[in-house]
């Protein structure tokens, strides 16, 4: 892989990490429920997915889909890695 490419896979991997991390926290402290929440304030027309799926994304099964996620990256890194 081209270094810019092995910088793409580690910062796409990195926010998602980052992100999970955080839910995962607030969640513990009480702060906040382990979901993914699409702020009223998004643009319906610049996100029309995001709108569409809000109660979807906010009522997923976190842990699950951390751990799908998780291992959808590591196998594509590993794809990445092995051309």
């Amino acid at each position: 892989l081209r270094d810019a490419e092995v910088l793409a896979h580690f910062w796409a991997f990195l926010a998602y990490l980052t992100e999970a991390l955080l839910t995962e926290a607030a969640a513990l402290t009480g702060e906040a429920e382990p979901s993914f929440a699409v702020p009223d304030s998004l643009d319906p027309e610049s996100f029309p997915e995001l709108r569409r799926f809000r109660a979807a994304l906010a009522s997923c099964d976190f842990a699950t889909e951390f751990a799908r996620g998780l291992e959808l990256a590591i196998t594509a890194a590993r794809s990445a890695a092995s051309r």
